[in-house]
């Protein structure tokens, strides 16, 4: 009400014509779609204690949220598809179809989701998953996730199959903690502890850390780096349906390049150039060296619609076997 009669008022104001612009976008229904793809080649191992990855892996999913319902309530569905390629022994092709309905809640300094999903892969399951935001102040953030249902683990895991029932044999609860301290705009520091729970009995912990640091800010060129440090650790490794080794490690820097390539009014392209370098670590294998290349570009097409694309090569390392994949995805956000 007070930014309907603040524009009525001063219909010419260009704070007030923002204002109103923002209140009606808010105001949309707003529709989100991530799509990645690519293709990966796998080394030999000798050992072949723990044949990775598929290839030719497909990724999208769709969020469809309604209009604001009593200014801070929103409903949402979402539907997902995951499928990649493996061995003959492990189930051939793996997919992963996702149905889900959820409800989000967003009121100053906290946003709270609630999603309720239907998972098909090897066997039907539902799930429900929980996360939660919460703005501190200016500088601290805090959020966690829960779910009864986790359907971000290896989609290897989620294609392993019981040969006399033929039913899937890994599903996983898990739990997530963290907080970002945001010293301005230019510098930020985020941690997180990660658990998950595996029907195999086996229980993951997952720590990470992130520095990020602008170094110049022009109004052309942005250049910025991440520092990265993780380490997981498994009670139970190498199993055989999914990567869970023993323990692991990674540091690395980012290097991240940004061009504002062309403006005219609401409409703004950016060039994003990334290049990571880092050290990985596995028990009981050897220290080697990974990184990836990324290129990207970013449209804001007036104040309804963004749009990113872009591709990589990478290069990791599992049981001292190096896996290089080119990855391709693309996202968007969409207000109508």
């Amino acid at each position: 009400a007070l930014t309907d009669q603040l524009y009525t008022d001063y219909p010419e104001d260009s704070g007030a014509k923002k204002q109103m612009q923002a209140w009606r976008r808010h105001n949309k229904p707003e529709l989100k779609v991530f799509v990645s793809g690519g293709v990966s080649s796998n080394q030999a191992n000798g050992d072949d204690t723990n044949p990775l990855l598929g290839n030719n892996n497909t990724a999208i999913d769709g969020y469809l949220y309604s209009s604001p319902i009593h200014k801070n309530f929103r409903v949402f569905t979402h539907e997902g598809w995951r499928t990649g390629l493996f061995k003959d022994s492990e189930g051939g092709r793996g997919y992963l179809r996702t149905y889900g309905a959820g409800l989000e809640y967003a009121k100053d300094a906290a946003l709270a989701t609630a999603e309720v999903h239907y998972d098909n892969f090897r066997s039907e399951a539902v799930g429900v998953d929980l996360g939660l935001d919460y703005q501190l102040n200016d500088q601290w953030q805090l959020f966690t996730r829960l779910s009864s249902l986790d359907n971000n683990i290896s989609l290897r895991a989620l294609s392993a199959i019981d040969e006399r029932t033929q039913e899937g044999i890994v599903k996983a609860k898990s739990a997530k903690l963290g907080a970002s301290f945001r010293v301005s705009e230019s510098r930020f520091f985020r941690a997180s502890a990660g658990y998950t729970r595996f029907s195999n009995d086996n229980d993951r912990l997952v720590l990470d850390t992130t520095y990020f640091e602008r170094w110049y800010s022009g109004p052309i060129y942005k250049f910025g780096t991440y520092l990265n440090m993780a380490y997981s650790t498994n009670s139970h490794p190498n199993q055989g349906f999914y990567f869970n080794p023993k323990q692991d490690a990674i540091a690395s820097i980012t290097l991240a390049n940004d061009w504002l390539t062309y403006r005219h009014y609401e409409t703004d392209f950016h060039q994003r150039l990334a290049l990571t370098i880092g050290e990985y670590w596995q028990q009981d294998f050897d220290i080697n060296t990974v990184g990836n290349i990324e290129y990207e570009h970013r449209w804001r097409l007036g104040p309804d619609i963004e749009l990113s694309y872009g591709g990589g090569r990478s290069y990791r390392y599992y049981d001292n076997a190096l896996t290089e994949s080119w990855q391709g995805y693309l996202t968007a956000d969409i207000r109508f």
